[in-house]
């Protein structure tokens, strides 16, 4: 089967490469192979001009220039300044200009002397040196070492690296400054080589990048902040971009940054990214990492997926949170899935689609001049693109990059513009032409999208079959330019003039004026061209030619035709003949008269009975008659007054006198433009083979439709025109795997020696490919019942009429049942399937005989598809709409249970909105609270106490978002019951403990010293903290101190007793 025209722009070389913003380049390079390499390089301060604009990059470059110039891309020319002075080298004196660069250089092992002392300064540095001291710098040496050391080693190092892309270079010749920026520049694009391992073990040395190391480059040695993460916003107005990234503690982070104008915008966004940027925050070098693809979408091909790019052929899968974005507004699968004309589109890791930046770009212009933004184009038609994201292989451009013939897609409400490329492009020689503006290019059919266009030269027009046709007729090669979809914008060639020969056959005359042609005369020809043509000729016209009452059918006329394709004056053709005996084509006469390459043949189908409006009769010259007969054997010749023969009528040939009898699979069947015959593409014994067929044998036969449908044919093809003359439909069966060996299919039917079998898709396959269970049709050959020709994985039946089902309302979560019989002409014995093509919307639950239950899952339209099968292979399709309302939003705000804790609350009723809970003595934090709505679409909100006790309230909001319930929890604390302990811990007197103290011991007695006279402080320490202690002091000496305790409980006292005394 042909293949859809892979359109899938391969752009990783473009976007993976790096883009630096510096400023403009030297004059003398402007223009070059150098421009972008020196630009950069001088305004880092790597390389210098001469001061007058220039940098002559044919000029030679010494060994200490070179050196310079590779110590300042490695960074280190502040520490080459302060380097400066005496060298190890003889000829390198320490005032010399360069000797704080020779000596870093010579230090880091990027260069050595030449021998005997000397570095030669100011000798030409070669090609294969140069390339040596930046493999060096770049710390490839021990690469270059492995692999023969210098200078080849070094070489084959650079060339495997891409040191030397675009290099053009020579072998002991000495290098160019031109040569040495396209080095310097390749360099900074090249991950260092980095030691990973050290001490007495043989180092290791690797790729920066590789094996779990960070890719280092020299831009970061040149003072360049390096930031790698992914571009999730982009602000072309202020130049701005913010990249999203993970700071070194692996939180994500954000960072904007500024760009130049010439950033790409539309490439970067939402991509991954690495860039170098300066303290000012500027980006001067990005590299965009990720891989886009650009294509147009529709909805995937397998059901398995979500959607498919049209010119890779490859359906995909959307990520999970997939960014959509449509004519720039956020979108969604759904309205994706209705198709695109375009898009970027980023994969993730997983092969899944994770970002869709897609435009509907149904408007285009030709490009013939570009003035500043605006477009001109050779039909006047003009696009201003001021505001306008303008992309051209997937990469963001200016208007000044437009050149004449470039064919430009536009979304003017989204400003978004893209170029078409080389990639878009067929070229060859026009084939055949079909109607709708379809052709054969190269093996290939195309279909033209509205408005496609032709250019010739400088005209510019609509283009059409008939030029299409006049371009065919050129014979000369044409490019066509194709949108994303593989359809036709613009094809470019020459359309030449057509020749209008005045001949014509008259098919209908009406001798006397009347009717609908009022004082007109009806005069039906069939042009030179074979097209009817329904002329009404004015009264004067016919009244001065004297031939009119003897004009009839199959008359040739010669016509003048004005301006507005009016018949100004009617001629006799000129001498008419009888045809007697039959006229070979190479003859040199036909009645005495001459035949020319340009006599017209108007020739009757002979195959088509009663064919009044000479629709099937066919026009040719006589060298174009050549192809399809080689003699006439009956008819009429005209010739002019110089016996040359201009026209023959002829209703007899020897075409197609035998008759090449083929079976084939119908692979595609298209109607020429001319409007008269059809192209049938068959599948003959597995090779492709195209024949055209009338429109009368494509009737007969059932018609266009119903030939694709039933897929196999027998034709029967005319020996000389190689034209269908006939078509009938082969004897098929529908039938159920069972069992297959190489050649026999359910042991009762036998594959013929050239049959072919074939999946449902008319792809080969071999008869072991069918599964058990697989419903096939056979297609036997000839009358056989037992030997088949084709298989096909696929119910081909008898066409079944399909009626009308009308749309069907229902409301989200409810089912509506259809009884489809009646689309199907109440065919008993039919069963039916039945799907949803749009299951967000609404599915299908079940099918029972011919009433089909279908449910609605969310507010919208659905289409919903109904097969019906008779059991023989017959099927008709039928859809209808299923129109889902949402349901009424419940005001339900009651709650189905409240938990605390975890536990639910017993005694709970949905219409109690007051509970009081008590919670063990001793709790202090408040517990947690759940709640179940009743209805699941309402929605709750817990707000829990601020301390204990304490209230914790449940809001309930009800679906409508306007009823609501409030349920209230009241918490209080069990209290803790009081001790009764009324004893002491210790009684201290003058702050020393009594030392017989017993706490059951209630009376003490204690002797003071002589000559005491104040009471001695007397304290009590309890033995529960709570209970507390009353003091009451003796009035005097010799006296008793009294200590009562009161225990917790507030009711529970003890009684303690000091009797004190004062020794004599």
């Amino acid at each position: 089967m042909k293949k859809i025209l892979s359109l899938v722009i391969a752009l990783s070389l473009v976007l993976t490469s790096f883009t630096s913003v510096f400023a403009a380049a030297p004059n003398d390079v402007v223009g070059t192979e150098y421009e972008k390499a020196v630009e950069k390089l001088v305004s880092l301060g790597v390389l210098g001009g001469y001061g007058n604009g220039e940098y002559r990059p044919n000029n030679t470059i010494t060994r200490a220039e070179f050196s310079t110039a590779v110590v300042r891309v490695k960074g280190l020319g502040s520490a080459a300044e302060a380097a400066k002075g005496p060298t190890s080298f003889a000829d390198v004196p320490a005032n010399h200009w360069a000797s704080g660069y020779i000596n870093i250089a010579s230090k880091n092992g990027i260069v050595y002397g030449v021998g005997n002392g000397q570095f030669a300064p100011e000798a030409q540095i070669t090609y294969e040196q140069a390339v040596t001291l930046v493999l060096r710098a770049l710390g490839y040496e021990p690469a270059a070492v492995a692999k023969g050391g210098f200078p080849y080693g070094y070489l084959a190092v650079a060339a495997e690296e891409g040191l030397l892309d675009g290099v053009k270079g020579s072998f002991g010749q000495p290098a160019s400054r031109g040569l040495v920026a396209l080095l310097l520049d390749n360099a900074l694009k090249i991950p260092e080589m980095i030691q990973v391992t050290f001490g007495n073990n043989q180092p290791e040395w690797v790729k920066s990048g590789t094996k779990g190391t960070e890719a280092k480059y020299l831009y970061e040695k040149l003072g360049f902040t390096k930031l790698k993460g992914t571009v999730s916003k982009v602000d072309k107005d202020r130049n701005r971009i913010t990249i999203e990234y993970k700071d070194k503690d692996g939180d994500v982070a954000t960072k904007t940054l500024k760009v130049n104008k010439d950033f790409d915008f539309a490439g970067a966004n939402q991509s991954k990214i690495t860039v170098w940027y300066d303290k000012d925050d500027l980006v001067h070098i990005y590299n965009i990492e990720d891989n886009a693809k650009y294509d147009a979408i529709k909805e995937a091909k397998d059901s398995r997926y979500d959607i498919r790019l049209v010119g890779e052929e490859k359906d995909y899968d959307l990520a999970k949170n997939a960014d959509i974005k449509i004519d720039g507004n956020t979108s969604d699968l759904t309205t994706l899935k209705k198709g695109v004309d375009y898009a970027r589109v980023l994969l993730d890791s997983d092969g899944d689609v994770k970002y869709v930046d897609a435009y509907n770009l149904e408007d285009d212009i030709v490009v013939e001049d570009v003035n500043k933004n605006v477009i001109f184009s050779y039909d006047d038609d003009e696009l201003d693109l001021k505001d306008f994201t303008l992309v051209k292989g997937g990469k963001e451009i200016s208007s000044g990059s437009l050149k004449e013939g470039d064919v430009v897609l536009y979304n003017l409400k989204a400003k978004y513009a893209v170029v078409l490329t080389s990639d878009n492009v067929k070229e060859g020689k026009i084939e055949r032409v079909y109607d709708k503006v379809e052709f054969k290019l190269g093996g290939e059919t195309y279909k033209s999208r509205d408005n496609a266009k032709y250019l010739d030269g400088k005209d510019l027009g609509e283009l059409t079959s008939d030029i299409l046709g006049s371009m065919k007729d050129e014979g000369s090669k044409v490019k066509v330019v194709l949108d994303f979809k593989g359809n036709v914008v613009l094809v470019v060639g020459e359309t030449g003039e057509t020749a209008v020969s005045s001949y014509a056959l008259v098919a209908k005359v009406n001798k006397t004026p009347s009717g609908r042609y009022g004082d007109e005369y009806a005069l039906d020809v069939l042009t030179s061209e074979g097209k009817i043509v329904k002329h009404n000729v004015a009264k004067k016209v016919v009244e001065k030619f004297e031939g009119w009452a003897d004009v009839n059918t199959n008359d040739i006329l010669k016509l003048s035709i004005d301006d507005r394709g009016d018949v100004t004056k009617i001629e006799k053709a000129g001498t008419s003949d009888t045809i007697k005996s039959e006229v070979k084509l190479d003859d040199k006469y036909v009645n005495g008269s001459k035949l020319q390459d340009s006599t017209l043949i108007f020739v009757a189908n002979s195959t088509v009975a009663d064919d009044q409006d000479h629709k099937e009769y066919k026009v040719y010259t006589l060298k174009e008659a050549k192809k399809e007969f080689t003699k006439i054997l009956s008819g009429m010749s005209y010739s002019d007054k110089e016996s040359r023969a201009v026209a023959i009528f002829v209703d007899k040939t020897d075409a197609d006198s035998k008759q090449e009898k083929q079976q084939g699979i119908v692979t595609g069947i298209r109607k020429l433009k001319s409007g008269d015959k059809y192209e049938i593409t068959l599948e003959i014994d597995g090779r492709e083979e195209s024949y055209l067929a009338s429109t009368n044998v494509v009737a007969k036969a059932g018609g266009q439709e119903e030939i694709s449908r039933v897929k196999g044919i027998e034709v029967e093809i005319g020996d000389k025109s190689k034209e269908i003359t006939n078509i009938t439909e082969m004897k098929r069966e529908v039938v159920k795997v069972e069992k297959v060996t190489s050649k026999l299919l359910n042991d009762k039917y036998e594959l013929d020696s050239k049959g072919k079998v074939y999946n449902d898709k008319l792809d080969q396959i071999s008869l072991r490919e069918l599964k058990e269970g697989d419903n096939v049709t056979i297609f036997f050959d000839g009358n056989s019942s037992r030997f088949i020709k084709y298989v096909v994985k696929a119910e081909i039946g008898y066409d079944l009429d399909a009626g009308k089902i009308e749309s069907q309302n229902v409301k989200v979560n409810e089912s509506v049942e259809v009884d489809v019989k009646s689309a199907f002409e109440n065919v008993d014995g039919l069963t039916y399937e039945a799907n949803s093509k749009d299951s967000e919307v609404a599915i299908v639950e079940k099918v029972e005989g011919s009433k089909v239950t279908v449910k609605g899952i969310k507010a919208g339209e659905a289409n919903i598809e109904v097969i019906a099968k008779d059991g023989k292979g017959g099927s008709a399709k039928v859809a209808f709409k299923v129109i889902v309302a949402e349901q009424a939003k419940s005001n339900d705000a009651t709650l189905s249970e409240i938990k605390v804790d975890g536990e639910l609350i017993a005694e709970f009723a949905s219409d109690k909105d007051v509970y009081n809970v008590e919670l063990a003595s001793g709790t202090t934090a408040v517990p947690a609270v759940t709640a179940t709505t009743t209805d699941t679409k309402a929605t709750v909100e817990v707000k829990d106490a601020t301390g204990l006790p304490g209230a914790t309230k449940i809001v309930v909001t009800a679906e409508d978002g306007t009823t609501t319930k409030e349920y209230t929890i009241n918490f209080t604390v069990a209290e803790q019951a009081k001790s009764n302990d009324a004893t002491l811990s210790e009684i201290k007197v003058g702050g020393e403990l009594i030392a017989e103290f017993a706490s059951d011991k209630d009376v003490y007695n204690v002797e003071l010293a002589s000559g005491t006279t104040a009471v001695p402080a007397v304290t009590a320490t309890t033995t529960d903290t709570k209970a507390t202690v009353e003091v009451k002091d003796a009035t005097g000496l010799p006296g008793a101190t009294k200590i009562v305790v009161t225990a917790e409980d507030g009711t529970t006292t003890k009684e303690y007793t000091i009797n004190f005394t004062v020794a004599q």
